[in-house]
């Protein structure tokens, strides 16, 4: 959890701090390029680090309840595998399409909640696949926003961003603590 609530002010923070940036000089593209760079490189870095960080994590939390697996194990595994990939691939193609039609149209936000959308689908896949069904919350929460910004998020759209970063991570810690306290043994039950 506190891996959560750092990154949920993190990202909330870097997005908040790119869409005033992108208000101060009137767009993103318009910033310097330096600072551009930094702010692109620190997003790379950070999406790594968080990457990283879960995996481990999840890992930690297989071998603590005794099972023999590893996120690798699972994502590799033949009958899995082939599932994943594609998604992938759909990901790939979907996004792909994506830049196109946001080019011809002149609006870049459509990737947004075409990212969303399959971040849904994704979160809904490792729910099933690792057995942890507070990432089907996560997966509501990106449906949810992917229509937030299908219908609202025309303008500002790093706020927009800010706030699903910070809801995606503050929802998966609060749904995380409902659902051990709901685990944890009674004490001084009789049942």
């Amino acid at each position: 959890m506190p891996f959560s609530f750092f990154f949920a002010w993190v990202f909330a923070v870097l997005f908040g701090g790119i869409q005033y940036i992108s208000d101060k000089f009137g767009s993103f593209s318009a910033a310097p390029l330096a600072l551009r760079l930094g702010i692109i490189l620190a997003v790379a870095l950070l999406f790594a680090a968080a990457t990283f960080y879960k995996w481990r994590l999840v890992n930690r939390i297989f071998r603590r309840e005794g099972r023999a697996l590893t996120v690798r194990s699972v994502l590799f595994d033949r009958q899995v595998l082939p599932m994943y990939l594609t998604i992938v691939w759909g990901l790939v193609l979907s996004m792909t399409f994506a830049a196109f039609a946001a080019r011809e149209l002149g609006d870049w936000w459509l990737l947004l909640p075409a990212f969303a959308f399959f971040l849904a689908f994704g979160l809904s896949l490792f729910a099933v696949l690792l057995n942890i069904p507070e990432y089907h919350f996560l997966s509501g929460i990106a449906a949810a926003f992917v229509l937030a910004f299908l219908i609202l998020a025309r303008d500002r759209q790093f706020l927009w961003l800010a706030a699903w970063c910070w809801t995606q991570f503050i929802g998966f810690a609060l749904v995380i603590s409902l659902s051990r306290a709901n685990r944890a043994p009674k004490v001084g039950r009789d049942e």
